[in-house]
């Protein structure tokens, strides 16, 4: 918008110097617009290298790291698929194997809790559905333990981990498009540079 203006300003200026005929009124007339047309582009400048700044901020912050949230969005999806294999053999295992398969499901477990603490900085919610999965694992591990088959619980980590997976896409989308924005400040600050510099020759 401040560059719109300074467009606007510098075309008066123009204006002024091809229709004034008395070179005298020229000289008095340009002047404050060309300087009122500087003085726009310096704060397109300053507005411009503010929201680069915040731009850049957010790129580097290691919550906003897109290899990351792409790993911890790869490990969520291993992870829902070993859960998914083993509620089918649990399904189908008869009541005395059903207690071998508890460790399995630890381990399951374990891996959930692990990657809970590793996306909590990076994804807040998708760690606390990492959280929740590790939960259910737990009562899935618990149930087997006792020769049960808790298929409920087995669903509800899956849930939960399909959801943090869900998550760790919105937040790589969001990153992304943090990225996008990153660069077209970055062209429009390359646009904008040259623009000043041949405003203040004038």
């Amino acid at each position: 918008e401040s560059q719109k203006a300074s467009d606007a300003v510098r075309q008066e200026a123009r204006d002024a110097l091809q229709t004034e005929k008395d070179p005298q009124r020229q000289r008095t007339q340009t002047p404050p617009k060309q300087d009122a047309a500087v003085a726009s582009l310096e704060q397109a400048r300053q507005a411009l290298q503010e929201r680069l700044a915040r731009a850049e901020a957010l790129a580097r912050s290691p919550e906003n790291n897109l290899d990351v949230l792409r790993a911890l969005q790869a490990q969520a999806r291993e992870l829902a698929k070993a859960q998914e294999q083993l509620k089918s053999e649990t399904g189908a295992a008869d009541s005395q194997a059903l207690p071998a398969q508890a460790p399995r499901q630890g381990e399951l477990k374990d891996s959930a809790q692990a990657l809970q603490q590793e996306a909590a900085p990076a994804s807040p919610n998708a760690s606390a559905s990492l959280g929740e999965a590790g939960g259910q694992m737990r009562k899935a591990q618990e149930a087997l333990a006792a020769g049960q088959n808790h298929a409920a619980a087995q669903q509800a980590a899956l849930d939960a981990l399909s959801q943090a997976e869900q998550q760790l896409g919105q937040d790589i989308a969001r990153l992304e498009q943090a990225q996008r924005e990153l660069a077209q400040l970055e062209a429009l600050q390359q646009k904008l540079s040259p623009l000043i510099q041949e405003q203040q020759k004038i």
